[in-house]
């Protein structure tokens, strides 16, 4: 899952329903940033780059797999942090939906962590696409990552089948 974003697409062949082989999915990223952009702003975070750290087969009926991730992202006033998480993901014929949990790390030993939930679409190609939110938890006092505290996040994280993986993330204030 991802969450600012709780998830990172990967494709488990051991899954028994190939969501790729029954989804029409057609999806205009630009237009779902430019959306997002247009009620929310810019995004505050984004994360640049993904690397998936494990995975299992939890269920195959239905399909379920535990998945964990690591990258590296930008926060606006915070500057570069690291991210890392874990997502449930249930499969489904057109898609599947993943929860999971996470924390986000500054650089100044700052931290937060939040729980996610999305819905993810592959397309023929291999694209995958999670639209989510998530509730951010800041233990710190005060600081950057304070001010984040019980704040909702509105994300999308797309996955191309070149092995590019990004996630913005929007306030809901």
């Amino acid at each position: 899952m991802q969450i600012a974003s709780a998830t990172v697409p990967t494709l488990n062949n051991t899954n028994t329903t190939d969501v790729r082989a029954t989804t029409n999915a057609l999806f205009s990223v630009p237009k779902e940033i430019a959306s997002l952009n247009s009620v929310f702003g810019e995004p505050f975070y984004e994360r640049t780059s993904s690397n998936n750290t494990g995975s299992e087969v939890v269920s195959l009926s239905p399909p379920v797999t535990k998945d964990s991730y690591s990258g590296q992202g930008f926060i606006k006033g915070v500057g570069n942090v690291t991210h890392q998480g874990t997502y449930i993901s249930t499969y489904f014929p057109r898609g599947y939906t993943s929860v999971g949990e996470g924390m986000i790390f500054a650089e100044n030993g700052q931290f937060l962590t939040f729980t996610a939930k999305d819905t993810g679409l592959a397309d023929r190609e291999g694209n995958f696409i999670y639209k989510g939110a998530m509730i951010f938890d800041s233990n710190e006092i005060s600081g950057q990552l304070a001010d984040l505290d019980n704040q909702i996040g509105l994300y999308i994280t797309w996955a191309g089948n070149n092995g590019t993986v990004w996630t913005k993330t929007w306030l809901w204030q």
